[in-house]
């Protein structure tokens, strides 16, 4: 960002204007796990592969058509997430959840207890937010 702003303080202040946490996965107030794509370039690169041949215009209106149903497909699936989590991430919090039904649990005292299931047990301590 510093690079940024020395070289085009304008489009700097542009985005810090829009909003760090909009496009900066570390300033992001919520885990985006994958639903971020991480190297747009090697995406561009395999769906222009087809049309580079083609007049510039027609690659610029394909490109416009491409990130506007990418945008929209996004939009979609996270309007659609009952969670603020991913699929993948709601998938595996319910998974563990069905594993941990299985489990007995003893107090110890207040912040402390025994976890059984078939295998194993252990003790869990909140307070200290540790399991042997």
């Amino acid at each position: 960002m510093a690079e940024l702003k020395s070289i085009h303080p304008k489009v700097y202040d542009e985005l810090v204007k829009a909003g760090i946490q909009k496009f900066s996965r570390v300033h992001s107030p919520r885990k985006r796990y994958h639903m971020m794509i991480t190297n747009i370039t090697e995406s561009m690169n395999s769906c222009l592969f087809a049309i580079r041949k083609l007049p510039i215009t027609s690659i610029a209106e394909f490109i416009r058509n491409l990130l506007q149903r990418w945008f929209h497909d996004h939009q979609s699936n996270a309007r659609e997430t009952p969670t603020f989590l991913t699929n993948d991430a709601d998938q595996h919090i319910k998974e563990r959840v069905l594993e941990s039904q299985r489990c007995e649990i003893h107090p110890i005292d207040f912040n402390r207890f025994k976890v059984e299931d078939q295998w194993k047990e252990a003790i869990v301590d909140l307070e200290q937010r540790s399991c042997s």
